[in-house]
């Protein structure tokens, strides 16, 4: 009977983490983007949790020679790819970072 119980329990339990995930995501989805778009607000915190693990400060962890994390770099033609540039400012198109992560 006590077995019952915590399988009758844990059942609820799931169900409602369940309902409260798929809530959390439809909130999500019916954001509004913002007006104007703050580089330290928007930007920087996906750059820094997806991308200056590989393109950040660390030399010994960095790949192509490509750093997000200055301007200097991220804005530099690429070494790699002839004619191309990381971060085209105002161009997302001719930007390789928005060809590369936007691609399937």
């Amino acid at each position: 009977m006590k077995s019952k119980a915590l399988l009758v329990i844990f059942l609820l339990f799931a169900v409602v983490a369940g309902l409260v995930s798929c809530m959390q995501s439809f909130n999500k989805k019916n954001e509004k983007l913002p007006d104007i778009v703050s580089y330290n607000f928007h930007i920087r915190p996906i750059f820094s949790d997806k991308c200056f693990k590989c393109h950040g400060p660390d030399v010994s962890k960095q790949q192509a020679g490509l750093r997000f994390d200055i301007p200097d770099s991220a804005f530099a033609p690429l070494k790699e790819t002839r004619g191309a540039f990381a971060i085209v400012p105002g161009k997302p198109n001719e930007s390789e970072m928005f060809k590369r992560i936007s691609s399937t």
